[in-house]
């Protein structure tokens, strides 16, 4: 008798082997280039065939294309979430704190890929089109959320907003996406980087 038992379901093996993938490239990709990766070395690292890559995908470049989209979708939903939260608490600097730890937690976990999204965009002008698009949908709900819970309704201070959230966000991002560039003993850990971030980002708005 051929028993199906114990044998993992099609659409989550497909699944599994996604996530394989995914934490292989972003290993691979936090030591080296995009570029400079082989997808050989990707697919030894996920324990996969290239036959269950090339059953997913065409190519290496589909590979990030699918990593883009997933990274994108998680900024995404993190920025819309705390958006959609902010008319319940009411208090800026909770809802602020919240978005940005969950931004930090993305830029850790996904280094290696971000890095290579980031620069390849600078040659692929579709790539820098999609980061752009997704930025301002994101980030754009960060800044109305903001402006309305913490502000005084006037243009300037809407301004004051949106300056503030591109450095803090732009320090956040650098900081642990190139914190090699940064002395070991010079790294903050991501709760008191983010703290710190906030106090700098109210201290800015309500000057």
């Amino acid at each position: 008798m051929n028993s199906r038992a114990g044998r993992i379901p099609k659409q989550d093996r497909s699944r599994r082997t996604l996530e394989l993938l995914a934490v292989s490239a972003e290993a691979v990709l936090r030591r080296r280039s995009f570029g400079e990766a082989s997808l050989q070395e990707i697919v030894d690292g996920a324990g996969v065939t290239t036959g269950a890559f090339y059953a997913r995908f065409r190519a290496k470049d589909d590979l990030l294309r699918h990593l883009e989209d997933q990274i994108n979708g998680e900024i995404q939903a993190t920025t819309w979430r705390f958006a959609a939260l902010e008319s319940e608490s009411g208090d800026p600097v909770a809802f602020f704190r919240g978005t940005l730890t969950d931004l930090a937690d993305i830029y850790r976990l996904n280094r290696g890929v971000i890095r290579a999204l980031i620069e390849r965009s600078r040659s692929d002008e579709a790539l820098r089109d999609r980061r752009l698009k997704y930025a301002r949908e994101s980030f754009l709900r960060v800044e109305e959320a903001l402006s309305r819970i913490a502000g005084d309704g006037t243009p300037e201070f809407r301004t004051r907003v949106r300056v503030g959230s591109m450095f803090v966000t732009g320090a956040l991002r650098e900081a642990l996406l190139y914190q090699e560039i940064w002395p070991q003993d010079m790294r903050p850990a991501n709760d008191v980087l983010v703290d710190e971030l906030v106090k700098a980002f109210f201290a800015y708005v309500r000057a």
